[in-house]
């Protein structure tokens, strides 16, 4: 069973643990995932799981039993599509795309060579 299929089975089918896994689902179990992505479902599951299976998910290193719990504590949910938000990538300029040529061919940091440059244009005014 992957990440999906298990975050399926936790928060939206709610199938017998016991029937539907075997232990090498609970091996491959990934508590941290599994927060990260009912967080992304709504403010109140992100609220109930920082306030239980982040303080009580590391009592037990049982991963088939961390699964079982989160199985029970979490409620079924209607099931509806997380998008997961990417952060968009800005265009870099043709000017600061040579400045960073100029900073990896003189080992030096973006931002001295925006300082020389100022430095330089600032003397030749």
């Amino acid at each position: 069973m992957n990440l999906f299929q298990t975050i399926n089975e936790l928060l939206f089918t709610k199938k017998d643990p016991d029937a539907c896994l075997d232990p090498e689902t609970y091996q491959s179990f990934q508590p941290y995932m599994t927060n990260r992505w009912g967080s992304f479902y709504s403010k109140e599951v992100a609220l109930l799981i920082n306030s239980t299976m982040n303080k009580y998910s590391q009592i037990s290193d049982d991963k088939s039993q961390v699964f079982k719990m989160y199985h029970y504590l979490l409620p079924k949910l209607k099931f509806k599509r997380i998008s997961y938000a990417k952060k968009k990538k800005k265009e870099k300029s043709e000017e600061v795309e040579g400045l960073e040529r100029i900073a990896t061919a003189r080992d030096m940091s973006l931002r001295e060579v925006k300082q020389c440059v100022d430095l330089y244009e600032s003397l030749n005014k």
